[in-house]
């Protein structure tokens, strides 16, 4: 299936955000606000984009690797060779911190996606180019959010072996396994999604956050719980409260870190999303977001599934939001200056 560009929020299934637009549209969930009040929305048209510049190739090769990871797109194990991004990395690893090992900072035979931004910042990037066999030293800094207050923004070092690797196959290997026809094909698309990518960025960097709406805040969250926990019943037949318990959390901690690492960098991006379709006086059709239930319902190809189960397990803003987002991608694309 071609990639649908979509901002998830992406805890196993979780996702759940709002979007809406024209200041006259009723109908919209979130930021019922003056958006100036949260916003300095910077230069968003006319943006230039080299894709012939190293800064662009991150961008395309970033694409490339998450439809590698997506869809396992592996090789063989090899024992031999350097580790790249987009491989699937076997490692030991201890973490200590003041020279102390900490709880959950040791693993042995881990299979780590380099590439996947599932370990801190630094962890993976520090095992791109590591020759397999090899033991290297990450020193590294634990976010000052992060969830343990033990390790939040503490300095540590990460002792790391790497035992073998699944190097990624190339996109002329895989192209066909995700709907294209040619390798032509799935390059322009893989272009087309970098430039898009890149444009959220460079908009995000012209632009000012002052703030975010409580109530917002506060509507995300709820939906957002609640997907964690019909996940959780669903597929480990376990409770949220249970759950944030194994974690060593109280439920105000939990929620506290939730806003802080996932809610408010969505509603960052949802505010700028916003801000854009305002000033252009674009609104959301009810038509388009039952489409977008509907393909869904379609992709999905389960008859347990409907239009009623996925607004109960998204939220029913969801779908605004993924129109929302397209719309206001779209017409930044539109407008950029690609060269």
């Amino acid at each position: 299936m071609k990639r649908l560009i979509c901002l998830l929020l992406c805890i196993g299934l979780l996702a759940g955000f709002a979007c809406g637009c024209g200041k006259a549209d009723k109908a919209r969930v979130l930021f019922n606000v003056e958006l100036e009040d949260y916003i300095e929305l910077g230069e968003y048209k006319n943006i230039p984009v080299d894709t012939k510049s190293d800064t662009f190739k991150e961008y395309y090769d970033d694409i490339i690797v998450s439809d590698v990871l997506e869809n396992d797109f592996h090789d063989e194990t090899i024992t031999e060779g350097i580790i790249s991004k987009g491989d699937i990395a076997n490692i030991d690893y201890e973490g200590k911190k003041d020279g102390v090992a900490f709880d959950g900072g040791t693993a042995q035979g881990y299979d780590l996606e380099i590439g996947s931004g599932s370990f801190i910042d630094g962890f993976e990037g520090g095992l791109i180019g590591v020759n397999i066999g090899e033991t290297v030293d990450l020193n590294l800094t634990f976010p000052e959010n992060y969830s343990s207050a033990d390790l939040a923004g503490a300095e540590v070092i990460f002792t790391v072996k790497v035992n073998s690797a699944k190097p990624a196959k190339s996109p002329k290997e895989f192209y066909a396994d995700l709907g294209y026809k040619s390798y032509d094909e799935y390059n322009a698309s893989v272009k087309e999604n970098a430039i898009k990518n890149y444009l959220v960025d460079a908009i995000e960097a012209n632009s000012k956050i002052k703030d975010f709406p409580e109530a917002d805040i506060e509507s995300v969250y709820a939906a957002t719980e609640n997907t964690i926990g019909i996940n959780l019943e669903n597929n480990y037949g376990m409770s949220l409260d249970d759950y944030i318990t194994q974690m060593g959390q109280t439920k105000e901690e939990f929620k506290k870190s939730m806003i802080t690492e996932q809610v408010e960098p969505m509603l960052k991006k949802l505010i700028l999303y916003y801000a854009v379709l305002d000033a252009e006086g674009i609104e959301i059709e009810a038509s388009e977001i039952d489409k977008m239930i509907n393909d869904e319902v379609k992709a999905i190809n389960n008859s347990s599934v409907d239009a009623k189960y996925l607004k109960e397990f998204y939220g029913d803003y969801y779908f605004e939001a993924m129109v929302a987002n397209e719309k206001a991608i779209e017409l930044l694309y539109d407008n950029a200056k690609i060269s």
